[in-house]
């Protein structure tokens, strides 16, 4: 329970949102040029 669990908590928590935003802005542009 030291530094590197807390950073490997940070990083997995940065990678969930970056992955959802990735996954937005995907949908977003097959929604855009289906409409």
């Amino acid at each position: 329970m030291g530094p590197e669990q807390q950073l490997r908590m940070m990083f997995d928590s940065v990678r969930v949102y970056a992955t959802v935003i990735y996954i937005g802005f995907v949908v977003l542009a097959l929604i855009c040029a289906l409409w």
